[in-house]
């Protein structure tokens, strides 16, 4: 089970549209101003208040209204398939760069030199 504690912030579902609210941070005096819903304007009642009364504020059946998905949450197009590729270069048609030929280099004479190093301890373990 995981020891994590998260401290959400109070919240309430707006009567007009159903969209959930985050409500002000307590402590809650008597002039602080209410919840407005960002969707639809409307006042959203607040359980935390003397006075709420839940009967008055909780419909029989609450709206739930679909939004849209915005377009950064749309699940994105499959790749196109790659182009086919063109028949490799012959070797004599190749072209290489100097930094390219010295790496190259460098990783031939890197094997050629690891190569003497175990035969050189070969030599002087027998």
């Amino acid at each position: 089970m995981s020891t994590n504690r998260y401290n959400l912030p109070p919240s309430a579902t707006c009567p007009g549209c159903g969209a959930i609210v985050v409500l002000p941070k307590e402590p809650l005096f008597a002039d602080t101003p209410p919840a407005i819903c960002g969707d639809c304007g409307v006042e959203v009642p607040d359980y935390r208040r003397e006075t709420y009364d839940s009967a008055v504020h909780q419909p029989p059946h609450a709206p739930i209204r679909l939004r849209a998905v915005p377009p950064h949450f749309v699940t994105p197009a499959p790749p196109k398939p790659a182009p086919p590729r063109a028949a490799p270069t012959p070797i004599e048609e190749r072209r290489y760069s100097r930094g390219n030929l010295f790496r190259s280099i460098g990783g031939i004479i890197a094997e050629r030199g690891a190569e003497a190093v175990e035969s050189a301890k070969d030599k002087i373990g027998s």
